[in-house]
C-alpha cells in the first residue's frame, strides 16, 4: 500500500525579529466566513475537510463588510523554511494534509482512481490507509490526526455511501506495529486475509443512539475524542483503552470537540445556558468551562496545546463578523485564563486558526474577499471571489506563509497543523505541502522508568536535549502534570526554567517518586516543555513511567449459589469467596446484597459487611437468608457484590443468588389427536398434571381457541375450573368431536390453561397450552355434504 512519490523542495528565507515585543491590536470586528450561523453551529468541528467540501463552501460564501485597521508593526517570523509538495496516491490529483507529529510523519487524504482515502506520509513514502468497509473500492476514508507514537485517528464508510456523506462512517483508530524489533513502528496497513480491508484500522463504533461517528484527535496517552450525531442532537465522546465516555449531548442547533492535549482537555464549541454556541474546554475534573467570546454570542475553539492554550473565533450573529483569539491559561491545564485577540491581515482577511503549538506559533487560514458589482440593465448585480491564504499567527501577529517562499509562485490555502519543531502542513494549489524550519535548535526531553521502591523517595531523572550546541543561551520552561500518577502520592510535583549555556545540548531535571508497599498498576506522569527562547520544541513532553515492584496480590472470586425457597421461614444461599493464594498479611473485602428480579424484604433479607481473611485463610461464606412461601411464580435471582478489598485485588466480584420456586407446576400431560369419524360425536381428551401433590386445594381455568378447526362445527367449545384436591396430581379435560363426510385437510384447535390459583403456577416451560389435531378420514367418493347424526351443518 506504500508508493514513493518526488519531493519537490523549495526554500523560503524569513530574516530574523528584532524583538518579540510585538505589539498586538486588538481588532473588534474582524470578518469571519462562514456559510451561515447554521452551518457555524451544525457543521463537524474539525480541524480539516476535503478539498471538495472546501470547494463547495468557498461557493456558499456570502460578502460582509471590512473594517479599517490602522497600520501594524513591520511583521517578522524567526526561521528558514524547507517547503516539500507531499503529493498524491497513484491516479490520483490531490491531497490535503491535515496533522504532523514530532518525528514529522503527516497524515490526511488523498484522492485515487476509486475514491478518497486517508493516508500517512513516512519519511517520502505516501500510505494508503484504506477504509473499514469490506467493499472497500468504493468507500472513502479521511485521517484526521497522529498521535507521536504513530497513532492516527479519523473516520471511514462502513458500507457504500449514498445521500448524507457522513451518516454511514464509524471513527477509526490505526495502532501501528514494529516488525522489525527496533522499538520504531513502521507498519499501518495489514491485510492477512486479502479482503481489501486494513487490519489494524479499528472501529470505534458509535455513541448510543448516534448514526455516524468522526474520530477527531488523539494524544499521546491514546486518547481519542470524537464526535457522533443521531440527525437530532451532536455529542462529544473519548475513547479511552476501548471505553467510550459521553462528554455530553450539544442539542440540536450543533456542537462538537476540536482537539485533545496530553493533559485529557478537550475543546471545541457547545451551547451555554441562553442556547449559543460557545468555545469550551473540558477536563475530567472540572468538566465544561466557557471560555467566552469578547461578548460575541457565538464561537468556537478550535486546537489546544500541551500547557492548555487555546484558540479560537468568536462570531456575531448579525453581521458574520467576529474575532481570531488566544485563551491563555492562569496555570499550566488550568480553567481560569485571559483571552487576547490575534491580528487579521493588513488588507482585513479574516483568520481561522487551526493549530497552536507548545511555542504559541498558531497556524490556519485567512480568507480574503473582493466583491464585484455591475449594472445589468435592470439594477445593480454583485458578486464575490474568494482568496484563500495560509497563514501564521506569531504573538498575535499574523503573516502569509507563501510569501515567506522567495522567488517562487506557490499558492498555500491553508495551513492545519503545526508540531512541536514548528513544521507546518496544510494544502494549496498543488496539493499537501510540508514547511520545515531550518535555523533553529531543537529542544526535546527523554522518558524515564524508575522503579518506585518499597519507601522513602527515589528519583526519575530526566533529560533535556538540544540536537545541537547554539551560540546563543537556550531557555526552556518545565512542569510536571499528572497521567495515572498522582502528584503528592506517587511523585512530587516540579516545575522550573533550564538554561543552556552557549555550546551545551544536554541538561538534567530530577523528579522525586515516592516508594510504598501496595501492589498497584505501572503509573505514570510527565514533564512538559513549554515557552523556549532561541530554540523550538521537537519533543515537549517527557513521561515518567513508576515501575510497581511489589508482588501481584492474590485474587477474590465469588461464586453463584441457588436454593429452593420453601414454604415458610427461611432458608440459607451460601456464597463462597475465594482467595487465589494466601496473603502474609490480612485481606478484607466488603460485600453487600442487591435486587436482580428478586426483591429485598419478601424475596430474601439483604446483608451487606466486611470479610477478613487472616494470613494463610483462602475461603470464607457468605450467607444469604431466603424467605419461603406458598406463592406459585418463577425463579428470582439477587446478587453479592464484592469491592474495597485490601491487600487483594476483586477478579469477579458478582455471585448471583438463585431462588428456585418449589411450587407445584401446571401443565398438559401431552398433545392430542383424534379421527373425526362419519357421524356423531367422539371425545378428544387431554390430560392435566400437577408436578407435586399438595396440602391444599389447587385450581385452574382452561378455554378451547380456535385455529383452523372451528367451534360448533368441528367440536364442542368448553371452559371450566379444575380443581386438584389435596393429594390429587392429574385431572383429564374431554372435548366432544363432530364427525362428517367431508373430504378436507387436518384440522386444529388448542386448549389453554390460566388463572392458577395463588400455590401454583403454570409450567413456564410453553406447556400452559395443548394442540388438538382432528384427522380426516373421508374422501371425494363419500356420499353428501352434511354432518353424520350428531353433526352440524358447515
Amino acid at each position: 500500500m506504500a508508493t514513493r512519490h518526488l519531493l519537490g523542495v523549495r526554500f523560503a528565507r524569513r530574516r530574523r525579529c528584532p524583538s518579540t515585543a510585538l505589539q498586538t491590536h486588538f481588532a473588534k470586528e474582524i470578518p469571519i466566513w462562514f456559510r451561515s450561523v447554521f452551518d457555524v453551529l451544525t457543521s463537524r468541528a474539525t480541524r480539516t475537510t476535503s478539498h471538495k467540501s472546501r470547494r463547495r463552501l468557498a461557493e456558499r460564501r456570502s460578502t460582509s463588510r471590512r473594517l479599517q485597521l490602522e497600520p501594524l508593526e513591520d511583521r517578522c517570523l524567526l526561521a528558514s523554511y524547507i517547503l516539500t509538495d507531499l503529493g498524491t496516491l497513484p491516479g490520483g490529483y490531490y491531497s490535503t494534509a491535515t496533522d504532523i507529529n514530532a518525528a514529522g510523519q503527516v497524515v490526511g487524504t488523498a484522492d485515487s482512481p476509486q475514491n478518497v482515502r486517508a493516508v500517512l506520509w513516512n519519511n517520502g513514502t505516501i500510505i494508503n490507509l484504506g477504509t473499514l468497509q469490506l467493499d472497500g473500492l468504493n468507500g472513502e476514508s479521511q485521517a484526521s490526526a497522529i498521535n507521536d507514537l504513530g497513532q492516527i485517528v479519523g473516520w471511514s464508510d462502513v458500507k457504500s455511501r449514498l445521500d448524507y456523506p457522513y451518516l454511514e462512517s464509524h471513527a477509526f483508530l490505526i495502532t501501528p506495529e514494529d516488525t522489525d524489533g527496533d522499538s520504531t513502528p513502521d507498519r499501518w496497513f495489514r491485510d492477512l486475509d486479502a479482503d481489501g480491508v486494513n487490519d489494524l484500522m479499528i472501529d470505534l463504533g458509535v455513541p448510543a443512539g448516534a448514526t455516524y461517528s468522526l474520530g477527531i484527535d488523539i494524544n499521546n496517552v491514546g486518547q481519542v475524542v470524537a464526535v457522533g450525531n443521531d440527525m437530532a442532537s451532536y455529542t462529544v465522546f473519548l475513547w479511552d483503552s476501548g471505553v467510550f465516555t459521553e462528554l455530553g449531548a450539544i442539542g440540536a442547533d450543533g456542537g462538537g470537540a476540536s482537539a485533545i492535549n496530553d493533559a485529557g482537555q478537550v475543546v471545541g464549541y457547545a451551547q451555554n445556558a441562553v442556547g449559543y454556541s460557545h468555545p469550551f474546554v473540558w477536563d475530567s475534573r472540572h468538566g465544561t468551562t466557557d471560555l467566552g467570546t469578547f461578548d460575541y454570542p457565538y464561537g468556537r475553539a478550535t486546537a489546544i496545546n500541551s500547557s492548555g492554550s487555546v484558540v479560537g473565533l468568536g462570531l456575531s450573529s448579525d453581521t458574520m463578523t467576529g474575532i481570531t483569539f488566544l485563551w491563555t491559561p492562569d496555570q499550566p491545564n488550568g480553567t481560569v485564563g485571559a483571552m487576547t485577540a490575534l491580528d487579521p491581515l493588513l488588507d482585513g482577511s479574516s483568520g481561522t486558526p487551526e493549530d497552536i503549538s507548545d511555542a504559541g506559533l498558531v497556524v490556519g487560514t485567512s480568507t480574503h474577499v473582493t466583491t464585484y458589482c455591475e449594472d445589468d440593465g435592470f439594477g445593480e448585480v454583485c458578486w464575490s471571489s474568494y482568496w484563500y491564504r495560509a497563514v501564521v499567527w506569531e504573538n498575535g501577529v499574523a503573516a502569509v506563509l507563501q510569501d515567506q517562499v522567495v522567488g517562487q509562485s506557490v499558492n498555500l490555502t491553508s495551513a492545519t497543523a503545526i508540531n512541536a519543531a514548528g513544521q507546518i502542513v496544510g494544502w494549496g494549489s498543488r496539493g499537501g505541502y510540508l514547511l520545515t524550519p531550518t535555523d533553529s535548535r531543537l529542544i526535546s526531553i527523554s522518558d524515564v522508568y524508575v522503579a518506585e521502591g518499597d519507601s522513602g523517595p527515589g528519583s526519575a531523572i530526566f533529560i533535556i536535549s538540544l540536537d545541537a550546541a547554539s551560540d546563543q543561551p537556550v531557555t526552556v520552561t518545565y512542569a510536571t502534570a499528572n497521567g495515572t500518577a498522582t502528584a503528592g502520592s506517587d511523585y512530587v510535583a516540579a516545575s522550573g526554567t533550564v538554561t543552556f549555556a552557549p555550546g551545551e545540548t544536554s541538561q538534567t531535571v530530577p523528579v522525586v517518586v515516592n516508594g510504598d508497599t501496595l501492589f498497584e498498576p505501572h503509573e505514570s506522569f510527565f514533564i512538559n516543555l513549554t515557552s523556549p527562547t532561541n530554540a523550538l520544541i521537537v519533543d515537549g513532553s517527557g513521561m515518567g513511567t513508576i515501575q510497581n515492584d511489589d508482588p501481584t496480590p492474590p485474587s477474590l472470586v465469588v461464586s453463584d449459589a441457588s436454593v429452593k425457597e420453601g414454604n415458610t421461614g427461611t432458608v440459607s444461599a451460601t456464597f463462597t469467596v475465594s482467595l487465589s493464594a494466601a496473603h502474609g498479611q490480612p485481606v478484607t473485602v466488603y460485600f453487600e446484597t442487591a435486587n436482580s428480579s428478586a426483591t429485598a424484604g419478601s424475596d430474601y433479607q439483604a446483608g451487606s459487611g466486611t470479610l477478613t481473611f487472616a494470613p494463610g485463610e483462602t475461603s470464607k461464606t457468605i450467607a444469604v437468608l431466603v424467605n419461603g412461601d406458598r406463592l406459585g411464580e418463577t425463579n428470582e435471582a439477587f446478587r453479592v457484590i464484592l469491592s474495597g478489598a485490601t491487600n487483594a485485588q476483586v477478579i469477579d466480584g458478582v455471585g448471583i443468588g438463585t431462588i428456585v420456586d418449589d411450587e407445584p407446576r401446571i401443565r398438559f400431560e401431552s398433545y392430542a389427536w383424534i379421527t373425526e369419524g362419519n357421524t356423531g360425536v367422539t371425545y378428544l381428551s387431554f390430560n392435566v398434571t400437577l408436578s407435586a401433590a399438595t396440602d391444599s386445594e389447587v385450581t385452574v381455568c382452561y378455554a378451547t381457541r380456535d385455529y383452523t378447526a372451528m367451534a360448533g362445527s368441528d367440536y364442542e367449545a368448553q371452559s371450566g375450573t379444575l380443581v386438584f384436591a389435596p393429594g390429587e396430581t392429574t385431572k383429564t379435560i374431554s372435548i366432544a368431536i363432530y364427525g362428517d363426510l367431508i373430504n378436507e385437510s387436518e384440522e386444529y384447535f388448542h386448549v389453554v390453561l390460566s388463572e392458577p390459583s395463588g400455590n401454583a403456577v403454570i409450567d413456564p416451560e410453553g406447556w400452559g397450552t395443548a394442540w388438538a389435531t382432528i384427522r380426516n378420514d373421508d374422501t371425494d367418493t363419500d356420499s353428501g355434504t352434511g354432518k353424520g347424526k350428531g353433526g352440524k351443518k358447515k
